[in-house]
C-alpha cells in the first residue's frame, strides 16, 4: 500500500488527477449482499500475497 501512495504522490506532484479505484462492479454487488459487510473487511485486511494468489487461482479458489 506504500508504494501506491508514493506512486499518487508522485503523479499529483506533476499535475496529475489520481483516482484509486480499489472495487468493481461485482465487488460493489457483492457487498451489498448478505456477508458483505464482512467481505469488505477482509478484503481490506488480507495481506496482499494472499490476495494476489487467490486472484491468479480464479473464481473457483475463492469459493
Amino acid at each position: 500500500a506504500h508504494l501506491f501512495r508514493v506512486i499518487g504522490r508522485f503523479f499529483r506532484a506533476v499535475g496529475w488527477n489520481v483516482i484509486t479505484i480499489k472495487y468493481g462492479r461485482k465487488l460493489h454487488e457483492a457487498f451489498a449482499k448478505p456477508g458483505g459487510k464482512s467481505l469488505k473487511k477482509w478484503l481490506n485486511d488480507v495481506p496482499n500475497d494472499i490476495y494476489s494468489a487467490l486472484t491468479f487461482q480464479g473464481g473457483a479458489a475463492w469459493r
